[in-house]
């Protein structure tokens, strides 16, 4: 699925396939996959919310500065994650990898997790 929207609070659920998303600012994003990739683009407004989750595929999350907020990342078994938002970086055991992180004044919100699956964030 592949969408360029100008909607500020969006919710998207997809069972099978990949999501790309492109828009301008937001406030809200939710996006849920079964088996695929979460590719995001866009600005984050301040106070802003993301939260995307993915059992078997990437997360890709790209938002334009400045941005401010609170992170969170998790991955399992196998996974990365790649931090370009700030210096911080990720904790890694054998098990699972996490990140937590203030960017910015941290005024919104971003949590990211998958299962099985990398974890990338510009």
């Amino acid at each position: 699925m592949e969408l360029d929207l100008t909607a500020r609070d969006i919710f998207i659920d997809t069972v099978s396939g990949d999501l790309d998303l492109e828009m301008a600012a937001f406030s809200s994003l939710r996006a849920n996959s079964v088996s695929g990739e979460i590719d995001i683009k866009g600005t984050l407004l301040d106070d802003g919310e993301v939260n995307l989750s993915s059992v078997s595929g990437d997360i890709s999350l790209e938002l334009e500065a400045p941005v401010n907020a609170r992170l969170e990342a998790r991955s399992g078994i196998g996974g990365d994650i790649v931090n370009h938002l700030s210096d911080d970086r990720p904790a890694e055991n054998f098990l699972k990898s996490s990140l937590h992180a203030t960017i910015g004044n941290g005024s919104g919100h971003i949590d990211l997790e998958t299962v099985s699956g990398d974890i990338l964030i510009d």
